[in-house]
């Protein structure tokens, strides 16, 4: 099991994730020992807390649907503080639904 093959995208970057992805949809084609796909998943910050920026998520959830993604935000200085009542990144830009997994701890809120 574990991450055999891990890509970086320069920050805020689509078109380098973008790049990352092609490169990872490749290796996705290869099946592993067990004959399973690899999963190809985008981890990203929600609110990035050195500049307060905010992942450009919609585009995310764009490239994540294009090349067959698993998407997971850590929302842990967003929920709380954005979105209607508080409930995040992912409801601030009405993406309910889109994100397979979203952490965060409301610990930066209150």
């Amino acid at each position: 099991a574990g991450v055999r093959n891990k890509f970086a995208y320069a920050h805020s970057d689509m078109n380098d994730l973008e790049s990352k992805l092609v490169a990872a949809s490749e290796i996705q084609k290869t099946p592993k020992p067990d004959g399973e796909h690899p999963l190809i998943m985008i981890v990203t910050d929600g609110v990035f807390s050195m500049d307060g920026d905010l992942a450009n998520l919609p585009k995310i959830v764009e490239l994540a649907k294009k090349y067959d993604a698993l998407t997971m935000v850590d929302d842990a200085h967003g929920e709380g503080v954005l979105g209607k009542g508080g409930r995040g990144l992912v409801n601030h830009f009405g993406l309910e639904g889109e994100v397979d997994i979203e952490i965060g701890s409301l610990s930066k809120a209150f």
